[in-house]
């Protein structure tokens, strides 16, 4: 089966809960829930990992950041948004 979509979950597992994007792909290894989605586990390759991008119609990144909210607030960003944080 072609893979159109790819979740990337970036993160140090040995930081608590900055692993969270890492425990996320692993999670959706151990579901069953990759079908039709390539699931990497990033950890703490950062920009290495743009190479695998490519070709992905959808791309979704897992992973933790500080922006001064609550514990566990999920935020999402479009392509615009995550090129004007740069």
């Amino acid at each position: 089966m072609n893979k159109s979509k790819l979740v990337i979950g970036m993160g140090n597992i040995l930081l608590k809960d900055e692993g969270v994007g890492v425990r996320c792909v692993e999670y959706l290894k151990s579901s069953g829930l990759d079908e039709g989605i390539k699931l990497v586990d990033g950890a703490t390759l950062g920009f290495d990992l743009l190479e695998e991008t490519k070709g992905f119609e959808k791309v979704v990144i897992v992973d933790a950041v500080d922006m001064g909210k609550e514990p566990g607030h999920i935020a999402g960003f479009d392509a615009e948004q995550v090129l004007s944080l740069s």
